[in-house]
């Protein structure tokens, strides 16, 4: 008889276990939950000191729907998680709901999702063209079954070349004799974010001034960890050739043009250097000419020397 009543409440204990199995979320059933953050690729560059550029997500909540059973809604919150120093990044909305669906079978998934739009802004430290990784954080409340679900979604990013030159010209007004060259230091500062390429061109200049075109150089930039953003020029002018007295003003025009130094067809700031230069004097003979005068004076000697003998 008690074999009897064992057996049978062995065999009461493993229906109720079947069917509490039944009705109950699995453990494993509970960890197929997921939330997950997936952002549509951007090719376009962030541009600093301008306006933000835009990245459309899609967060997406994978649920148990028996274990949601009775909820209609699962708040979340997203947040910008890691990110490069020089950017900010904006997550709309940054709170919101996720719509679950009826209740089901155990073990039974449903979906919800919510769209986001991202905007990234740069500021000035930016490096050019060094790709970042956004991270973009979310988490549910807790609520059925009494914990938080949490996800990540990243993706990349990268600065677009922007060049701002800051050309200065110790002297730009100078007084020299007539044919005389003229020294001008100039600084040209990079305060871009990318190692830039600097050319000069002349755009105009008064008559009789000979101006040569300084070479090209490059520029680095501290964004890009280059040591200086500094380069020292001597642009040399000369002023005209004149015999007897001369006073004149004459000025020189310089363009200057920049471009990405890798890439030369990426084009950055220009600049503009003036110079003014009175040549105001006699013009003072160089010693070239004192010795032809001196050879002239000692052939001429001979030639008279030759006649008397």
């Amino acid at each position: 008889m008690r074999v009897k009543n064992l057996m049978n409440f062995i065999l009461v204990a493993g229906l109720l276990a079947g069917v509490f199995a039944a009705l109950v979320p699995t453990a494993s059933a509970q960890q197929q939950q997921s939330l997950v953050i997936t952002v549509t690729p951007n090719d376009s560059k962030v541009k600093p000191l301008q306006g933000g550029l835009t990245y459309t997500a899609k967060a997406v909540l994978t649920y148990d729907q028996s274990a949601q059973a009775g909820v209609i809604g699962v708040p979340v919150s997203f947040t910008p998680g890691a990110k490069p120093n020089w950017a900010s990044v904006l997550v709309s909305p940054n709170n919101a709901i996720f719509t679950l669906g009826a209740g089901g079978t155990p073990g039974a998934q449903g979906t919800s999702s919510i769209d986001l739009t991202i905007t990234v802004t740069a500021t000035s430290d930016a490096p050019a063209f060094q790709p970042e990784t956004v991270t973009i954080n979310a988490a549910t409340n807790p609520g059925p079954p009494g914990k938080s679900i949490s996800g990540t979604g990243q993706f990349q990013i990268q600065a677009d070349y922007f060049s701002i030159l800051d050309v200065q010209v110790a002297e730009p007004v100078k007084v020299e004799r007539p044919q005389v060259p003229v020294v001008f230091p100039v600084k040209i500062t990079n305060l871009g974010n990318a190692n830039t390429k600097v050319t000069w061109s002349v755009h105009d200049s008064s008559p009789g001034l000979v101006v040569p075109v300084p070479p090209a150089l490059i520029v680095q930039s501290k964004q890009a960890g280059g040591t200086t953003n500094t380069a020292d020029v001597t642009v040399t002018v000369q002023t005209p050739y004149h015999n007897g007295y001369l006073n004149e003003v004459g000025t020189v025009n310089y363009d200057l043009k920049s471009a990405y130094a890798i890439d030369p067809t990426v084009k950055g700031d220009s600049a503009q250097v003036s110079l003014l230069i009175t040549t105001r004097g006699f013009y003072v003979p160089g010693p070239e000419l004192g010795l032809l005068l001196g050879a002239f004076v000692v052939v001429a000697a001979l030639v008279r020397k030759a006649r008397s003998g």
